[in-house]
């Protein structure tokens, strides 16, 4: 396919489709097969600032619009983006490479998002506060301003309106900067959001690589930062933010511990970790990361997690496999060596790890056995479909070895045992724990992390509130002026 046949999308900026000041494009690929398939304007700090100052003259309007409006533009736009979802789910599929069944319940879950909050616009109340005397106090919720959106590259469509609905909810407006990779359904859904009939402005879309996000996340005119990747990333989102005062929401890394009890359902407890690690070719902030497993049920846990990854289907993801490609050559490269570097540290390949030959960025769902908790395979993320399990000695605690990381995305607690569940999971230093499951969120259920893992809570009425600012009103009901501050 030539560079003139291919698709082309546009920046969305001030409800137009924009080309980049600097006329630069790049070259999106679909992993499964490593062909070229449309071409991406990549923004440039002129670009953000249009993007930002269009956000800005919205707001304008859009935050003083009434919660009826708000609701009635929202659902609008889920509408449209649902009549879109075959589109919008092969779309994701062909550039980031996932099980086209997984986008198809991305872009449900996105649609919900919005449908979701349009709910919750009539239900902002502020409060009044009985401070007795001659005066009259009351709080009121207001939207910050222009939010800035930065969003992976794993969960495109999804954590977009994660993000958007929520704070056009709120009566924010956004700029949001997309992972240049896969960038192709933020741009279409920006497109269908003006379809839809939303104010020019209120959502402007300007994908592009670090250069893009340090000018957005650094922007003075931005009020409030949501940032979904890396800690190394995350930590120069808060250092830029820093500048402005901005206020920031992270989302960032995990090495998500699955503690396993010997009264466990081995079984089932397999199911649910190879589901875990394996979705989306491992490629989720909140997969298991390792599983802590009794060595009393060590050998029976291996086997049956061994036999139920080596019955996944792996291949390319618009034919709907277990397993899809990694998102490019250079992420491949880097799960191939995390396995590699295990193997020389004394871990064994129960399953998988063979390189791939031929097109696409495929990694084989991997087992490893004989991890021990000093292993980088057991203590840095991977993001990829390799699952360590570590053996637990009667003399160990678990919860010490969860506990023992940087991160506190998510745990997960397998044990039939009903007071060991809900004590140690008060004891584990996660924002999320899983009982007997794993991926027991919904769109409704705060999510977010501790230590590395973030600050803030994404979904959910958290993540509303988060996209509000608290103002108090004081008003003095007679013409005296007694009162000294602080009394």
């Amino acid at each position: 396919m030539s560079s003139s046949e291919r698709d082309r999308y546009e920046l969305v900026i001030g409800g137009e489709r924009t080309a980049p000041a600097e006329a630069t494009y790049t070259t999106s690929y679909d992993p499964a097969t490593e062909t070229a398939i449309a071409e991406v304007a990549t923004a440039a700090a002129a670009d953000v600032d249009a993007a930002v100052a269009a956000a800005g003259e919205a707001f304008s309007a859009w935050g003083r619009s009434g919660p009826r409006e708000r609701a009635d533009q929202l659902h609008a736009f889920a509408d449209r983006m649902e009549a879109a979802t075959e589109e919008l789910a092969r779309l994701e599929t062909r550039d980031q490479g996932k099980p086209i069944g997984q986008s198809r319940a991305d872009i449900t879950s996105s649609v919900r998002y919005l449908r979701y909050y349009a709910g919750a616009v009539d239900k902002l109340e502020g409060t009044t506060v009985p401070v007795g005397g001659d005066q009259l106090s009351y709080v009121l919720r207001e939207p910050y301003g222009v939010a800035a959106e930065v969003t992976p590259w794993n969960f495109p469509a999804n954590v977009l309106l994660r993000g958007v609905a929520p704070a056009l909810a709120a009566g924010n407006t956004t700029v949001v900067k997309p992972a240049i990779a896969t960038a192709l359904s933020s741009c279409r859904i920006a497109e269908l959001a003006l379809e839809a009939g939303l104010p020019a402005g209120v959502l402007n879309v300007v994908p592009g690589g670090p250069e893009t996000g340090a000018a957005l996340v650094g922007h003075p005119g931005v009020d409030t930062i949501t940032f979904t990747g890396s800690v190394a990333t995350g930590q120069k989102v808060m250092e830029a933010a820093a500048a402005h005062i901005t206020d920031v929401t992270l989302e960032l890394g995990g090495k998500n511990a699955a503690l396993v009890y010997p009264d466990a359902d081995i079984a089932q407890t397999a199911r649910w970790l190879v589901r875990a690690a394996f979705t989306n070719a491992g490629q989720v902030c909140s997969a298991v990361g390792r599983v802590l497993v009794d060595a009393s049920v060590h050998d029976a846990l291996v086997a049956a997690v061994t036999d139920a990854a080596a019955g996944l289907t792996v291949g390319a993801g618009i034919d709907d496999p277990d397993v899809g490609p990694l998102v490019t050559g250079l992420h491949r490269e880097r799960v191939e060596a995390a396995i590699a570097t295990a193997r020389a540290a004394g871990a064994s390949v129960v399953t998988g790890g063979s390189p791939h030959d031929g097109p696409g960025h495929f990694v084989e769902p991997t087992v490893l056995a004989e991890v021990t908790p000093e292993m980088a395979i057991a203590r840095e993320e991977v993001f990829g479909p390799v699952l360590p399990i570590l053996r637990v000695a009667p003399e160990d605690d678990p919860v010490a070895l969860a506990n023992d990381s940087p991160y506190g995305l998510v745990a997960g607690v397998f044990t039939h045992d009903v007071t060991r569940a809900h004590r140690v999971a008060a004891a584990l230093e996660v924002g999320t724990v899983y009982i007997n499951t794993w991926w027991g969120d919904t769109n409704q259920t705060p999510f977010g992390g501790v230590k590395h893992s973030g600050i803030g809570r994404a979904k959910g009425l958290a993540a509303l509130e988060s996209y509000l600012q608290t103002k108090h009103v004081a008003v003095g009901l007679d013409a005296g002026a007694d009162a000294l501050p602080g009394s």
